[in-house]
């Protein structure tokens, strides 16, 4: 029986031995072809190997790996950008960034395969800062372009660039420049921009006007000296060379022109003779108001007329004596006024009576206007017109000079013959 025993012990043994273990999916041994994983066992691979961020791989019933809890955590290539993972884009997604925002002048901004920006293209057009100077910048670092305070205007300094690739000019306008309108006379500047300092027209040797400054030199060309003048009673007018007209003396009656001088007491004065007052008188000359350019003038007793460069005639002064019958004949008028005439006329030479104004014309005709009471008109017409009248003689006449007294005229003619 004890040997009947260990045979069949020794049989089973035997058995046993015979029969080998075969592999299958859940042995947690890769041991198959076929096997991917094999419970937890990946073979060492996990999500990362798989071009994930993170997250846990799965071995299905079928011994293959599940990436599905994976995904979740992205990878370069998803067209996502993960920051946490460091991508500063994914595929055509650049988050917003373009070759400008990011400091270049432009170019084409892309990905790359490692979800990092490229910038080859956008490095082509440069940037403030790479040391060369671009068509946007004035300079770059210590590159000047070439240029220096004094290339730039200015009268000295030093020239340096800003971090944004603009100039620095602190060091230059502290030397100054032509057009700061401070005068730098150590730099030969006469003046500066509207910055003449205390110079005038009358230091140049001119009668006035103004001086005014070109290219930091002064400019004499609104200077004038005076090229017609008349005297009158108490008053003097001048025609200056840019055609201006300037008055002074005895401006009760609006004889300066200049809109602001004249009194009520203008027709007291003139009609009984009344003293005239030092109120009443300007010692220095004064601009006649007017936008024309005048060419002759003449200064009576309460008026003054002048011809402009038109040929029109003007007036101011007591109104009896102005040619316009449109005016309060016992008022005045401190500005001109222009006289009543045929538009075809052109008139180039006045002269002024007491009372009466007479104009020479282009065409060798004479006008008069104001008092007849001694035929300064001529005879015929009313001792008073308040408008032009061609003069006539017995025979006609193209006159080429005229002068009016305190009650008659005088003219000559193309003959060189004397009439008055």
């Amino acid at each position: 029986m004890k040997y009947l025993s260990l045979f069949l012990v020794s049989a089973l043994l035997l058995s046993c031995s015979d029969d080998k273990i075969k592999p299958y999916c859940g042995d947690f041994e890769i041991n198959q072809e076929s096997e991917e994983c094999d419970m937890s066992n990946f073979n060492g691979f996990s999500c990362s190997d798989y071009g994930f961020y993170g997250g846990r791989l799965n071995c299905t019933d079928s011994c293959k790996i599940d990436i599905t809890m994976c995904e979740s955590y992205g990878y370069c290539g998803d067209g996502i950008i993960q920051e946490g993972a460091f991508e500063e884009c994914d595929s055509n997604v650049l988050g917003g960034k373009t070759c400008e925002n990011q400091g270049y002048y432009s170019g084409n901004l892309t990905c790359g395969s490692n979800c990092r920006l490229v910038y080859d293209e956008c490095e082509e057009s440069g940037y403030c800062g790479d040391g060369v100077v671009q068509s946007q910048e004035d300079c770059d670092g210590e590159q000047l372009n070439g240029e220096s305070c004094e290339s730039l205007g200015y009268h000295g300094g030093e020239l340096l660039c800003r971090m944004d690739c603009n100039y620095e000019l602190t060091g230059c306008v502290t030397a100054g420049k032509c057009g700061d309108g401070i005068i730098q006379a150590g730099a030969g500047e006469k003046c500066d921009t509207f910055n003449v300092g205390d110079r005038i027209c009358e230091d140049e040797g001119f009668w006035g006007g103004t001086l005014t400054c070109d290219e930091c030199s002064l400019d004499d060309s609104l200077c004038f000296d005076p090229v017609k003048v008349s005297s009158g009673f108490l008053t003097t007018c001048a025609v200056d060379s840019t055609g201006g007209a300037w008055c002074w003396g005895a401006g009760m009656c609006g004889q300066l022109g200049d809109g602001v001088t004249g009194t009520e007491d203008c027709n007291d004065i003139f009609g009984s003779g009344m003293e005239i007052t030092d109120e009443d008188m300007v010692d220095k000359p004064v601009k006649v108001i007017s936008d024309r350019s005048f060419t002759d003038i003449s200064v009576s007793y309460f008026h003054t007329c002048a011809v402009d460069s038109t040929g029109d005639a003007w007036c101011w002064g007591h109104n009896f004596f102005l040619g316009n019958s449109t005016l309060d004949s016992t008022g005045l008028s401190n500005v001109p006024v222009k006289v009543e005439s045929d538009p075809s006329i052109d008139f180039v030479k006045i002269t002024t009576g007491i009372g009466h104004t007479c104009a020479l014309t282009e065409n060798g005709d004479i006008y008069c206007w104001g008092a007849n009471n001694y035929y300064q008109i001529q005879e015929g017409y009313p001792v008073f017109s308040m408008t032009p009248v061609r003069v006539s003689t017995v025979q006609e006449q193209i006159f080429t000079d005229v002068s009016s007294g305190p009650y008659h005229n005088c003219a000559i003619n193309t003959s060189h013959k004397l009439f008055c």
